[in-house]
């Protein structure tokens, strides 16, 4: 799917808040996600017929733990931004990513939308 229209970035992420959240959650962010927060830390758009919010990385440790993504999803899963009620996740071991009904975590409720984050073309002003 394209980010297209206008795409709101926020001021860029830094490498050191990207390898603080690693750390944090023991993983390894996907390539292409560590790169569009080096330019958009974070930001909002539309995506298909949807409109996304992609959250900061200094807001990815907290949206997982109120949402508990771990707790109702596995661990290989990472919530990065959302539509409504709608989440959007990172299946880690391949980095695909998934949408998710935010309010009825379930393994098999998550519907695949892309292989990858740079599957999703953002799209900027």
């Amino acid at each position: 799917e394209v980010i297209e229209s206008k795409w709101y970035n926020k001021e860029c992420a830094n490498t050191a808040s990207i390898e603080d959240v690693e750390k944090l959650l023991n993983t390894t962010l996907p390539y292409q996600y560590k790169r569009f927060l080096l330019w958009s830390n974070g930001g909002e758009g539309k995506l298909g017929d949807n409109y996304i919010y992609i959250w900061a990385i200094e807001d990815i440790v907290a949206y997982n733990n109120d949402y508990g993504i771990h707790k109702y999803l596995q661990k290989e899963y990472l919530a990065f931004g959302m539509d409504g009620d709608i989440g959007y996740i990172f299946h880690l071991p391949n980095n695909s990513i998934y949408r998710v009904d935010l309010g009825d975590l379930d393994i098999a409720s998550i519907n695949g939308i892309v292989p990858s984050f740079s599957s999703l073309k953002i799209v900027s002003n």
